[in-house]
Parts: structure tokens; sequence; C-alpha cells
């Protein structure tokens, strides 16, 4: 049987720290974060982001930047699109669509640190998918506490 061989030979072949984190971490960890910028929590966020993104500019501009990409509006729901692994084995994109109550519908592409404990390394919005899976139910429908 070489199937067993054959896995830890892939084993020895991927370098140390390359290995992301859990994928429910790393999706969980970019929900809770789009959820401080859903409530305006935007100092939080902000204390959240790696240091690289804090040092590009000032917790006003990027606030202000994060209101104008996405609005601010509360959105209706929000619905994983899954991982993305990254050209940079220690960064992974959690892809969401994210609909807003007034139908307004945008893409978000948290790319966090794939360590133990995710860091925010860049937030991005754009247009939502055409794909229909990528579309929202009700089980995507964002609770509120």
């Amino acid at each position: 049987m070489r199937c067993p061989n054959v896995v830890f030979a892939l084993l020895l072949a991927v370098p140390p720290g390359a290995v992301a984190a859990e994928p429910a971490t790393a999706t969980q960890q970019a929900q809770a974060w789009l959820e401080l910028l859903d409530s305006g929590r935007y100092a939080q966020a902000w204390q959240q982001t790696a240091a690289t993104v804090q040092r590009g500019t000032d917790l006003s501009r990027w606030s202000q930047a994060q209101i104008a990409a996405r609005g601010s509006g509360q959105p209706s729901c929000r619905k994983s699109l899954g991982l993305q692994r990254r050209e940079a084995p220690t960064r992974v994109d959690a892809v969401f669509v994210t609909q807003f109550a007034d139908g307004r519908r945008i893409a978000e592409k948290v790319t966090l640190s794939a360590a133990e404990e995710p860091t925010v390394q860049a937030y991005r919005v754009g247009p939502p998918p055409a794909d229909p899976a990528a579309r929202c139910s009700a089980a995507d429908k964002v609770r509120r506490p």
C-alpha cells in the first residue's frame, strides 16, 4: 500500500509555518471582524488589524474609507464563500457576499495571517459574484443580539 508513503512525503514537502489556521477559525475570525464594521466599531476593528495596515493611514481616514466602500447600512445577511489560499503561504482570504436591507450586495474579502490567532492583513470590497450560489439564503441572515 503506497498511500501512507505519499501522504508522509507530502507532509514533509510543506515548509514550516505554511499550514494555515483551521478554516472554521479563519472564517469565524473574519466574520467577527466584519461584525465590528457592521456595528460601526471602527476603532476596535482598527486595533485588530496588522501594524502594516495601521502604518498606511490613520484611524479617521481608514474609518471613512470603510464607510465609503461598504456603506453605513446594516447587513441583512452574509454568506461565506469559503477560504482562498494566497500566493504567500502565510495568508488566507476569507470571502463573503453581504446583502444590505436596501438590496445592495457586495463581496468582502478579509485577508488573514495563517497563524493560530489570525490577524487581519487587508480588507477589500468589490462587486458580488454573478453566480446564483453566491446569494444569501435564510440560513445566512445576520442575527442581532
